[in-house]
């Protein structure tokens, strides 16, 4: 027990002893004059350093006896040294007071930059712009229901639409100019058209969801391509953050049109891709049997719903040199056109300029669109002064078609009155694919801090292709007393097309800037681009028409009654075809 009770004593003991060998250090930072706490000042003890609470304290804990130096600093202050001696068991106190030194900073540069896609950034880009120009930023796009360029393009000012052969606005007009007048742009550069007509770009298979942000220049400056007297749309691809990020989106809806009919649609699997032309000997005459009929047999089904679904990568690697964006964007649309248009003619162009309804057509029309958007993009800053870019931007759309059209004669062929005269029937299927490809390698130089050069390098490429477009006229008259004949075939035009456009394109620019005097500063720049273009068209257009004989060798008389495409019969009236290979 004597034992026990000694133990416990000299633990006592040891524990009282520890106690003492814990001496603190603390104490505030001030400034000398005003006697202001100095929050966030650096105080250092030999080699242990801490900073100042908001209240302008610092503390120490569990300091060793003997002498020490103590050091405090704040910007703007001459730093303080002082040495104090510890004793074994006594708590230290030092306030420092510290002496302003104005002299110290001349000046403080604050860096900061504004996110491309933010609403700022581009409000802030539209200010100090030289010309005319109008920005749409990512941040306004999510907020948006718009789906594809075409759409985001119709809430800006100054911009309209034309519409192409599908029912989706996609074409731009700007300033009133029209879609010849202006170029479409992917990151600066002017890209391939898949049109086959112009060098106009469908904005509409564009997904929404690839663009940081859209800009649309009303005004040409010295270092923008000067073949758009209109106009300029730039469409800004996503680009790498500073750090990792993942997005993916899904949406879902349907179209309102086809609550109220079903979707009209026709067999694909029969359709040839080339023409009898392309698929035989050279001098080879077309027969009937070389053309299919299930792309003409149009049927009816419920659409299915409309979905959206989008992923975005980023990140930054080898310490934060290296920025890779990987971004996917589907699109499976099924939408419907109701539409109407009406043809006119002078009444008498000798006597009056008044004009007259000639034609009035109906149309009802029913499309598929699959579109696959892709970017990929890479940089490295290999310092502050050089960054190089790749970037990839490939986009895919599939649409098919089928527009049924009822065109009713105003003028002649047996009309008397309303609701009298002949009717054509225009039954149309369309199956397109087309394809839009821009890579582009680039880089910027920081010379010294007044010269930079910058330089690009890009192909693009883009195609279209519509194998078999059937277009089937049939026509039947309705009498003086309402009654109506049978429906006669009259013909059917079957048209391949395909056509393909090839950009390569190398830029340079050169920049010098200095200051001059305080407010003001002076920029010069050149530069020089080349590009090379190769561009062809390709269509095979037949006209089937009602047979001159019949099977037993003898000439028919008039037109056949049209019951349905496979039991109709045809001739091929320009059985050589009309292919014809266009570059321009």
């Amino acid at each position: 027990m004597t034992k026990q009770f000694l133990w416990l004593i000299i633990l006592m003991g040891l524990q009282n002893l520890t106690h003492a060998q814990k001496v603190f250090l603390k104490g505030f930072v001030y400034d000398k004059v005003t006697n202001t706490p100095l929050i966030g000042a650096y105080v250092s003890l030999d080699n242990r350093e801490t900073e100042t609470d908001r209240f302008g304290q610092y503390h120490f804990n569990s300091i060793a006896s003997g002498k020490h130096t103590v050091t405090a600093t704040y910007v703007g202050y001459i730093l303080q040294r002082k040495t104090i001696t510890v004793q074994n068991g006594r708590e230290v106190n030092l306030n420092l007071f510290l002496d302003d030194k104005p002299d110290e900073m001349n000046s403080l540069t604050v860096f900061g930059k504004l996110d491309a896609s933010s609403e700022e950034a581009s409000r802030s880009t539209e200010k100090n712009s030289l010309n005319i120009t109008n920005i749409i930023s990512a941040k306004a796009i999510e907020r948006s229901p718009d789906i594809n360029a075409a759409n985001v393009l119709q809430r800006m000012s100054g911009v309209t639409l034309k519409k192409n052969s599908s029912p989706d606005e996609s074409y731009t007009i700007i300033r009133g100019m029209e879609p010849r007048y202006n170029n479409t742009l992917i990151d600066g550069i002017q890209i391939a058209s898949p049109d086959e007509k112009s060098r106009s770009v469908s904005l509409s298979i564009i997904p929404s969801d690839l663009l940081e942000r859209i800009t649309v220049d009303k005004t040409l400056m010295p270092d923008m391509e000067g073949d758009a007297i209109g106009g300029t749309v730039n469409l800004c691809m996503k680009n790498a953050p500073d750090s990792f990020s993942i997005q993916a989106n899904a949406a879902i809806g349907y179209e309102q049109m086809f609550l109220n009919r079903k979707f009209t649609y026709f067999p694909t699997n029969d359709i040839q891709s080339k023409s009898p032309l392309q698929r035989n000997p050279p001098g080879y005459t077309a027969k009937p049997e070389d053309f299919s009929r299930s792309n003409l047999d149009f049927r009816n089904k419920q659409a299915l719903p409309n979905g959206i679904l989008g992923f975005t990568f980023s990140n930054r690697y080898l310490k934060k040199k290296l920025g890779v964006i990987l971004s996917d964007n589907i699109q499976n649309l099924y939408y419907g056109e109701k539409s109407m248009f009406a043809a006119v003619s002078p009444e008498n162009q000798f006597i009056s300029n008044k004009l007259r309804q000639i034609e009035v057509s109906n149309n009802l029309g029913s499309t598929h669109q699959l579109n696959n958007g892709l970017i990929a993009h890479l940089d490295y800053r290999l310092n502050d002064n050089n960054k190089f870019n790749l970037d990839n931007f490939y986009l895919y759309t599939y649409l098919s078609r089928a527009r049924l059209s009822t065109d009713t004669t105003l003028v002649g062929t047996g009309r008397t009155g309303p609701g009298t005269g002949q009717v054509f029937l225009n039954d149309q299927s369309l199956t397109q694919k087309q394809f839009i490809e821009n890579l582009k390698l680039s880089a910027t130089h920081l010379i010294n801090s007044h010269l930079l050069i910058d330089w690009a390098g890009v192909l693009s490429e883009s195609g279209k292709h519509s194998p078999d477009r059937a277009t089937l006229t049939n026509d039947f008259l309705i009498n003086p007393d309402f009654s109506r004949t049978p429906t006669y075939f009259n013909s059917i035009e079957r048209i391949w097309q395909k056509n393909n456009d090839h950009d390569y394109t190398g830029l340079i620019n050169v920049s010098y800037r200095k200051k001059i005097g305080q407010n003001a500063s002076m920029e010069l720049k050149t530069g020089g681009m080349y590009r090379a273009k190769s561009r062809y068209n390709y269509q095979d257009l037949y006209t089937l028409r009602p047979p001159t004989t019949n099977s037993n060798g003898g000439a028919t008389s008039g037109k056949p009654v049209f019951t349905d495409i496979y039991h109709t019969d045809w001739s091929v009236f320009n059985s050589a075809g009309s292919g014809t290979y266009d570059p321009q």
